[in-house]
């Protein structure tokens, strides 16, 4: 069903949010700054009522232990030895478990080269893959 709340304002509900905020502007006169930091508060309760592990490098919050732990090694590189088969960034030579931990790699850490992640080109060299 999603998520569900009463009007803070007169206490009727449960609505589903995007009901709850109608009744807002509707009933109660709300404005849309009104309604975004109602917004706010929902996002905020959401996250921090259910996420157990933040990143202690970049502040995200993940529902998993796993989770936390694949973007730790994702976006905070460990220097924990990845076993082949594994893809090597053809822009610092860092070694990612596949394509998509590569992909999301690059567009954090070379978003100012002209170098794409995908096949090579005369401009980029290929993506080498670890034997």
């Amino acid at each position: 069903m999603g998520t569900v709340g009463k009007c803070s304002v007169c206490q009727r509900g449960p609505f589903r949010l995007n009901h709850l905020y109608h009744h807002l502007r509707r009933v109660h006169s709300w404005n849309e700054e009104q309604i975004d930091e109602e917004r706010a508060k929902y996002r905020q309760k959401r996250c921090f009522g259910v996420y157990q592990f933040q990143c202690d490098l970049c502040q995200n919050v993940y529902l998993t232990h796993r989770s936390w732990q694949r973007h730790r090694e994702l976006f905070h590189f460990t220097g924990k030895a990845i076993e082949p088969p594994y893809v090597v960034c053809s822009g610092c030579q860092q070694k990612f478990e596949n394509n998509s931990a590569l992909a999301k790699h690059w567009n954090v850490e070379h978003t100012e080269q002209e170098c794409a992640p995908g096949p090579s080109t005369a401009a980029c060299p290929p993506i080498m893959i670890g034997e």
